[in-house]
């Protein structure tokens, strides 16, 4: 089945960032129906395998920003890979975020070593292992997520002969996180048409997620739709708080029907967007966004 991707954005920070998380669902051996589309379930990449991904941003105004990479990776499970170079009695002790397993080993040559090593901790949950010559690629097989983006440790235990090296320690371990914040200057390649600081605009955003393998292939998209209301809703908020205030100088009953009026037109603006209205949804939200800048010239 065809890898389905999920994620959310949200908007932060006064409406100058926006948290994406990718929230797609990994295969859990022990509860397999629970994701039968997602991470590693069957013909399915695996997180792991996730080299780079990009969005393809379209906004309200229609403004398209195309195959735009803000350095994300969705965290991983913890893998290292080790050579081993020597040694035949003692073991080894692997550790995922203070979680450690032992094998305890006994061989006569390399090869044989690297062999039982990956057996051995191949039986060990929460660890896997798998065998290529002299290298070993030690994984966490914990279910779930819990384990993505963590640390995994290796070394010898105090009565081992046993050595090994680590040929690429800048790929130890886990990598990625479940969620980046990043601005809209960001989305622009640091070219945003106001300034690095400008606010995300209100309105409906199609985004589309893509994830990568380590040769530039794509692997899978998803396109979703999110309607913004922060501006508008931080203007509303501004308007509520003066008219609050006890030495108020505007017209209480006009900027009361004013902001009532124009919290109806955000309630529209997300009904339609619920109902999949997004061309009327997108109108009514950047109306209200506009008529909101103005809310309060008489005070």
């Amino acid at each position: 089945m065809a890898l389905n991707l999920d994620f959310t954005i949200e908007q932060l920070c006064g409406c100058t960032q926006v948290r994406f998380c990718d929230v797609t669902c990994m295969f859990d051996s022990l509860h397999p129906a629970n994701c039968c589309d997602g991470y590693g379930s069957l013909g399915n990449p695996t997180r792991n395998d996730i080299f780079g991904t990009a969005f393809h941003w379209t906004f309200p105004d229609g403004t398209t920003i195309t195959n735009r990479d803000v350095g994300y990776l969705p965290a991983t499970l913890p893998c290292t890979v080790l050579e081993l170079t020597g040694g035949t009695t003692g073991g080894i002790l692997v550790s995922i975020n203070q979680f450690v397993g032992a094998a305890a080993l006994f061989s006569t040559d390399v090869p044989t070593l690297a062999s039982e090593i990956a057996n051995q901790i191949d039986l060990k949950i929460p660890f896997k292992a798998q065998l290529n010559g002299n290298f070993v690629t030690i994984c966490s097989a914990t279910p779930g997520t819990d384990d993505n983006g963590l640390l995994v440790e290796v070394f010898p235990d105090a009565s081992s002969d046993i050595t090994f090296s680590l040929p690429d320690p800048f790929l130890s371990g886990g990598q990625g996180k479940d969620c980046h914040i990043f601005t809209m200057d960001e989305i622009f390649g640091g070219n945003c048409p106001d300034d690095p600081g400008a606010a995300f605009p209100d309105g409906v955003h199609q985004i589309a997620y893509i994830v990568y393998d380590s040769d530039g292939n794509e692997l899978a998209r998803k396109t979703k739709r999110f309607l913004f209301t922060c501006q508008t809703d931080a203007c509303l908020d501004e308007a509520t708080l003066i008219l609050a205030k006890e030495d108020c100088s505007c017209d209480v009953d006009s900027l009361s029907e004013r902001i009532l009026r124009l919290r109806s037109m955000v309630d529209a603006a997300k009904q339609q967007f619920e109902d999949c209205q997004y061309d009327c949804a997108n109108d009514t939200i950047m109306r209200a966004c506009k008529k909101c800048t103005t809310i309060c010239l008489d005070c």
